[in-house]
């Protein structure tokens, strides 16, 4: 009797420990389109998340042509769905026209491209 007086106790005082836990993860929605360097792009995915513990990625894969309607209507309405967009030459100076670009800063001026793009392949 007495373990089912404290269960619920017990309950409530794990659920706060795992909303606290789901509060500090992060989960990042990545669109791109599906196709080889995408491909190589999602492999990355369980060395990033190693690296960044409190970031999840969960990829959006879509054909290009549908990708390119759902991205820009979710940017034009200010939707929000997607948190990361890859875009090809094609739409970069449609948005960056419209204000929908921003640099990528993440990577340290003194690596290459090559380096910044493939870092979390060997970490």
């Amino acid at each position: 009797m007495r373990l089912a007086r404290h269960l619920p106790v017990t309950t409530l005082a794990a659920a706060i420990a795992l909303a606290g836990q789901a509060q500090a993860q992060t989960e990042l929605t990545v669109a791109t389109v599906n196709n080889n360097d995408m491909v190589i792009m999602q492999s990355l995915t369980d060395a990033f998340e190693q690296a960044h513990p409190d970031i999840t990625l969960d990829w959006v894969v879509l054909e290009e042509n549908v990708l390119r309607q759902r991205m820009t209507t979710d940017i034009a309405t200010g939707g929000g769905q997607f948190d990361v967009m890859t875009i090809g030459t094609y739409e970069v100076p449609i948005w960056a026209e419209r204000g929908w670009v921003e640099p990528l800063t993440a990577c340290p001026m003194t690596t290459t491209k090559t380096t910044c793009w493939h870092r979390y392949a060997t970490a």
